[in-house]
């Protein structure tokens, strides 16, 4: 059963005494006994061989974190490393895929004892026909079909063509399950290309993976159009870049948060996001728009019953808004807003931005902290 070819293998004890007939069930009683062992069990089991893989790739498990990033863009600890290079992480088990100069993959495996004396030497399966990226991306789609992820970071600097290749192989049927997905890149194709993979419902976050020298990059407006971002309760969108999200998109987007910088929102938007708010079809915790079109308090109110209002005296008369608030200091317009069902929200406008706020939620985690925790 062992296959001391493929990439991910452990070692010589696979136990065959145990299974020496196991080549004579068929796939589907295979997953079947794979279903009662434990996750653990079966965790070990997908390294063994190839078909093992595949075998425990159809098997429902739950992960805690996956990685899958370019290496030297993405850590100063991996100095040591060629450019051409990503590692996948599994929860703890490191595998690194690095070009061996002819457009072939070297892949090394770290087991969890051996980190701090780097990967295993003797592990070095070597594919001289499949680029790095094209080995790193079918083993992540491997080990993560069927799979329950809590928290998953993808990050490739810049789309090329075998990248994009490599997607466009991929089953359109597959998807990949997470609760907190952040994505580190400085290309909006790879957004449009990877996403769609992504089952609809984690909460969601971008950055440029580089705090040296970071690149400003356009999010393209079409990226708001993907189901998984449509239907995301939370969206945060790293400062480095510009969010194409239009006045329509943001109406039909039904995050509780978003933090973005987005140029191509009005008054108008803003104003729809509110009376959606005001009328009990959407939920807000907090909305951060930042970098808009120029900005007008009136038009943001525009169809507001004037008895929703609140004036930012009438905030401060609450004892326990008042010390909320003077955490959050505003030198904008600031008033209050409430819905048919007497929820409040506090609303600061500058001439170029805007933020709506639950002043009694500003305590709870947000994806940051949830992801890196």
């Amino acid at each position: 059963m062992e296959d001391e070819n493929f990439l991910l293998s452990s070692g010589p004890d696979a136990f065959v005494s145990e299974f020496s007939r196991w080549s004579e069930l068929s796939p589907e009683l295979k997953v079947k006994i794979l279903r009662y062992l434990p996750v653990q069990t079966v965790d070990s089991f997908k390294f063994l061989s190839k078909e093992c893989l595949s075998l425990a790739s159809r098997v429902p498990t739950e992960i805690y974190s996956v990685y899958l990033k370019k290496l030297r863009y993405y850590s100063l600890r991996n100095r040591g490393y060629v450019e051409k290079s990503m590692f996948l992480i599994v929860n703890g088990e490191e595998i690194s895929f690095a070009d061996d100069g002819s457009n072939g993959c070297i892949v090394e495996r770290a087991a969890e004892e051996e980190k701090n004396r780097g990967l295993l030497p003797e592990l070095q399966p070597h594919y001289p026909n499949e680029i790095y990226q094209s080995v790193a991306m079918r083993t992540f789609f491997q080990l993560t079909r069927n799979a329950r992820i809590t928290k998953l970071h993808v990050g490739t600097r810049l789309m090329d063509e075998q990248l994009e290749r490599i997607l466009e192989e991929q089953p359109k049927n597959t998807k990949i399950t997470c609760k907190l997905l952040l994505v580190s890149t400085n290309d909006t194709k790879f957004l449009l290309k990877f996403l769609p993979f992504i089952t609809p419902g984690c909460a969601l976050a971008t950055n440029t993976g580089c705090i040296v020298d970071p690149i400003e990059f356009y999010m393209d407006s079409a990226c708001f159009d993907l189901a998984v971002m449509r239907t995301t309760p939370h969206i945060q969108i790293d400062d480095v870049a510009l969010a194409g999200i239009t006045d329509d998109q943001l109406s039909r987007v039904r995050a509780t948060r978003i933090i973005t910088r987005a140029p191509r929102i009005s008054s108008c938007g803003i104003n729809h996001l509110i009376l959606q708010w005001v009328n009990g079809k959407r939920s807000i915790i907090k909305i951060s728009l930042k970098e808009t079109r120029s900005l007008d308090v009136d038009s943001i109110v525009e169809g507001v019953d004037p008895s929703y209002l609140v004036s930012e005296e009438e905030l401060l008369e609450s004892r326990s808004i008042r010390k909320i608030l003077e955490l959050v200091p505003c030198t904008g317009f600031r008033g209050g807003l409430r819905n048919k069902s007497g929820c409040l929200l506090t609303l600061d406008v500058y001439t170029n931005s805007c933020v709506i706020f639950n002043p009694y939620l500003q305590h709870i985690q947000w994806f940051r902290e949830a992801f890196f925790s």
